[in-house]
């Protein structure tokens, strides 16, 4: 627990965890203040995500004050999933409920793909300048997070921006 590096791991996984228990918990219910809730967690996976690539895969780049954009963009829309800007409210369809989305959801997709991107790309300068055993450790981390962050952005973030929500609930 005394190293940066399990200490942002372990906020990401937090961040991760209570976004999908929210959601879960959204899509048992339908009720509006878990689809809210959803979104404050969803606000911080970008940010708490950057925040472990920047000591990973050792502690060999200090916490900078450059992390302060992430987490202040992470929080203004934690605060904006309150309202309805960014998602406005519960959608009973035929198959199941799904969310209206607000006039900021655009720029609430636009910060998740942004940090979340340039993420995988600090991934990608790190692997290419790392010894053998750390772009292995890169490499697993890279591969998984992509992967979940591709189908997670896609069904969660991206395809409701399009109109289309019936994935919403993988």
């Amino acid at each position: 627990p005394q190293k940066v590096i399990n200490r942002s791991f372990c906020i990401f996984s937090l961040c991760v965890a209570a976004w999908a228990f929210s959601l879960s918990l959204f899509q048992l219910s339908g009720d509006f203040r878990w689809a809210r809730l959803t979104y404050f967690f969803a606000s911080f996976i970008p940010a708490t995500f950057i925040g472990f690539v920047k000591v990973f895969p050792g502690e060999e780049e200090p916490l900078k004050i450059n992390l302060i954009f992430p987490y202040l963009l992470a929080l203004i829309f934690g605060v904006l999933s309150y309202t309805n800007l960014v998602i406005r409210g519960v959608v009973s369809l035929e198959w199941g409920t799904t969310l209206e989305l607000g006039p900021y959801y655009f720029l609430f997709a636009i910060y998740f793909w942004g940090i979340m991107m340039s993420s995988f790309v600090s991934l990608v300068v790190k692997y290419k300048k790392s010894s053998k055993a750390s772009k292995m450790q890169i490499m697993y981390v890279f591969a998984g997070t992509l992967i979940s962050a591709l189908v997670g952005m896609t069904v969660a973030i991206f395809l409701p921006l399009l109109g289309f929500s019936r994935l919403y609930s993988l």
